[in-house]
């Protein structure tokens, strides 16, 4: 009701309070389609007092057009209305078997976010030389990682079902949480087993080694 209200306010200059309203000018211009009812009987039973909702005389002059229009013109159908006869499982199986026609390729980029940030907000308070140690780090880390990333983003990119799936009719929808751990995985060894950043470690710990016990160490092992 109220988008009958906004829609047929937002094309009458008189209601310039409407014009955010616009963003529905499909549905106006679509108006029989969608709803079986004409857009100009319905302006004819409304009133044209400027409020938001509909007043009770409205509401039931707009519900007697609906329970006497053609159901053949309203092309628009409620996918609520399709599973209460097919039901959920033929649906989404229809569903499933429609992904996989249109899009048997998919672009899962989107989806996936990969991590940027190192430090948090207290990395301020380092000495600066710790900060560059620390950016020193990153920058191996970053440039030994980048090839993998980009190998992950090329797969992702051009997501294909497996043959067994495409007999069996079902689309391969990726998990994202499964492949976000994988990516993990695959990223996380991409960096270990970079030469740079294996001399790095072993420096980290050698220096390690040499600096004192921290006291938090020390009483955690008590």
């Amino acid at each position: 009701m109220n988008v009958i209200t906004a829609t047929v306010a937002a094309t009458d200059v008189r209601y310039l309070r409407y014009t955010h309203y616009k963003r529905y000018k499909y549905i106006f211009d679509n108006f029989e389609y969608l709803t079986g009812l004409n857009v100009n009987e319905v302006m004819k039973v409304m009133n044209t007092n400027d409020h938001d909702e509909l007043d009770n005389d409205e509401r039931a002059a707009i519900n007697r057009l609906l329970r006497n229009r053609d159901p053949a013109k309203a092309k628009r159908i409620e996918l609520d209305s399709i599973i209460k006869v097919v039901r959920a499982n033929l649906f989404s199986d229809f569903i499933l078997e429609k992904l996989q026609e249109l899009f048997p390729e998919r672009n899962y980029n989107r989806a996936i976010k990969w991590p940027t940030e190192y430090f948090g907000d207290k990395s301020h308070i380092l000495p600066k030389n710790i900060q560059e140690l620390f950016l020193y780090c990153t920058e191996i880390a970053n440039t030994a990682v980048k090839p993998t990333e980009e190998t992950i983003e090329d797969e992702l990119k051009n997501w294909t079902p497996t043959d067994e799936e495409i007999e069996r009719g079902i689309p391969r929808l990726l998990k994202i949480h499964d492949e976000n751990a994988l990516i993990e995985m695959r990223t996380s060894k991409a960096v270990a087993d970079n030469p740079e950043m294996q001399a790095l470690g072993k420096k980290a710990g050698e220096l390690l080694n040499s600096l004192p016990q921290l006291k938090s160490d020390i009483d955690d092992e008590y």
